[in-house]
């Protein structure tokens, strides 16, 4: 046995030391999603001058791509796993130069073309993202062995998620050491420099065998059947998207809140969502041993009564109109908490629904449709939220009442989930898992990949033969 095959072998099963590109890829997007994709982009839109539909608008982009993400698995058999996702996440690297740019421009005098800008841009980036991502899960589950799957995504997980606080405390830091127009430009610049350093970690990793794709006319003709067709489904979801659609406004718009009418500062809303997702992670790491044992029934209910308990706290803290510290610490902790509860216990619950032979065609109509509509919602109430003029306003009623609906929503819910049906438990293939338990608000996009595993056998002594 050679030096080299010793190296890629230990007495626990494969060694990860060929996939280290792949874990490094996984820190480095972190510090990008964290800042291009989340809250340090709503903060930046709102000092531009954006209206609650443009922030809705920001937001949603990532979610209402997802249909590119489907059909571009067409691209993977002609061009790899590789060179697509090396396409996709290069390109979508340079439109992070936009928003690196208006940080440096005059904030306190917000000009029509400056969010136009950074909405155009913020558009581009996430369309070849979703090019990119279509690549990305099938790629590491072609080359990683079956025996070091579990390994690898649980420590994708742990790099991910300490990336992402590093960069949530170092864009807190940056706030208040700096002024917002220096600390935009250097937490852009930092995400920047992680696209950069993600597309070299890629680079790095072997690239699997050109896989088969679930043709379109197949996508077209058994898409509607499975969304329409009387069954459990159907029934999860519908509760699927309804969870989506009051889910997925609440984290942009707090945020747009606390920024434009209420004295916190930008560093101050920062660590609430530093908050946020150390109750994801937190509520992952507990329910990763669990799950499986109690079924996802029980974590589904818990969901929706922590966003019950959320909208709540909000509706008490708009009507006093004064929002206090702890009772915001609370609130975005439990809504890290629920949105870890709901993706685990739907990627439990998803494979009990679907066939061996229809599984990846049906789970990519699951992620698609429940991304999509989720994804519109945001723009819908940032029309209702709309303060009469283009400025950078809320209408704090309109807010109020939004949170009374999610209230409602849930809480049908809440008795809805009691009529889920699980025979038993059949765990989720692992790769599905990779990064969805720590970013859960774009975990479905993880599960629209309709590639089939390639008949190409690969070679002897290949890191990925299992």
């Amino acid at each position: 046995m050679s030096y080299q095959k010793d190296r890629g072998n230990t007495a626990a099963g494969p060694s990860l030391r060929p996939f280290r590109a792949g874990l490094a890829f996984g820190f480095f997007n972190a510090v990008t999603w964290q800042i291009a994709l989340g809250t340090p982009l709503v903060l930046l839109a709102e000092r531009l001058g954006a209206s609650t539909l443009q922030v809705g608008l920001l937001f949603s982009f990532v979610f209402l791509m997802t249909p590119v993400q489907v059909f571009s698995t067409t691209l993977l058999p002609r061009f790899g796993f590789k060179r697509v996702m090396l396409a996709g996440w290069g390109l979508r690297s340079l439109f992070l130069i936009a928003p690196i740019g208006l940080a440096l421009t005059d904030l306190d005098d917000p000009q029509p073309w400056k969010i136009n800008l950074l909405i155009v841009a913020m558009f581009l980036f996430c369309l070849l993202r979703a090019v990119g991502n279509a690549a990305f899960v099938p790629w590491l589950y072609s080359i990683l062995p079956e025996k070091v799957r579990g390994r690898y995504f649980a420590t994708d997980q742990i790099f991910s998620g300490i990336s992402g606080l590093l960069t949530l405390l170092t864009a807190s830091v940056l706030f208040y050491l700096l002024g917002e127009s220096t600390a935009f430009f250097w937490q852009f610049t930092l995400a920047f420099a992680g696209a950069l350093l993600c597309w070299w970690a890629l680079s790095r990793l072997q690239d699997g065998p050109l896989p088969q794709t679930i043709g379109l006319r197949r996508i077209f003709r058994d898409s509607p059947r499975f969304c329409f067709r009387a069954g459990r489904f159907r029934q999860f979801l519908v509760l699927s998207v309804l969870f989506a659609v009051c889910s997925a406004p609440v984290a942009p718009f707090c945020a747009y809140y606390l920024q434009s009418m209420t004295p916190f500062q930008s560093a101050q809303i920062v660590l609430f969502t530093m908050v946020q997702f150390s109750g994801t992670i937190a509520c992952a790491l507990i329910l990763r041993g669990i799950v499986d044992r109690f079924g996802a029934r029980p974590f589904l209910r818990l969901a929706v009564g922590f966003q019950v308990v959320v909208a709540l706290a909000w509706v008490v803290m708009l009507q006093a109109g004064a929002p206090w510290v702890w009772g915001l610490a609370g609130a975005y902790f439990l809504l890290g908490v629920a949105a870890s509860c709901w993706i685990n216990g739907t990627l439990n619950y998803l494979p009990t629904l679907t066939s061996e032979d229809n599984r990846p065609l049906m789970v990519s109509v699951f992620g698609a449709v429940t991304a999509f509509l989720g994804g519109l919602s945001p723009i819908v109430l940032g029309v209702f939220l709309r303060n009469g003029d283009t400025g950078s306003a809320m209408n704090v009623t309109g807010f109020q009442a939004f949170f009374v609906v999610v209230i409602l929503v849930h809480s049908a819910l809440f008795f809805a989930l009691a009529r889920l049906r699980q025979q038993g438990v059949e765990q989720v293939p692992i790769f599905l898992t990779s990064g969805a338990g720590l970013r859960p608000s774009r975990a479905f996009s993880f599960l629209i990949n309709t590639v089939l595993p390639s008949n190409r056998r690969k070679p002897p002594g290949d890191p990925g033969t299992k």
